[in-house]
């Protein structure tokens, strides 16, 4: 009984480092895109600055909901925890004239 109960604190604790290290990717992006990509920055303007910290911006990644396509970077595996792989997506809103209509940062888990 010992032995679960320790093995269960172990992974809880790995589990919670990891969303740590997911927030703080997450809040970096938040910070940055507002302080260096404010809406209305053209689309040349948007995919320079992803180039310039690493990713590549892609269209286009379409939404059940009905919203607009939105362009998208990807910070692939930014930690990982038991049977789980985490990734930080930026994504973009372009509006019909080449512009920055809006953007989102999310944490998506992938795994078990």
């Amino acid at each position: 009984m010992l032995n679960k109960l320790f093995a269960l604190a172990v992974l809880l604790s790995l589990t919670a480092c990891a969303h740590r290290t997911v927030a703080e990717r997450t809040d970096y992006w938040r910070s940055e895109t507002a302080q260096s990509l404010p809406v209305g920055s053209s689309l040349e303007a948007a995919r320079a600055f992803f180039e310039q910290r690493g990713l590549k911006l892609v269209c286009c990644m379409n939404q059940l909901n009905g919203t607009p396509p939105k362009h998208y970077a990807l910070e692939r595996e930014v930690e990982h925890s038991f049977l789980m792989r985490y990734d930080v997506a930026i994504l973009v809103e372009i509006t019909p004239d080449q512009h920055v209509a809006a953007i989102s940062v999310q944490q998506w888990g992938i795994g078990l």
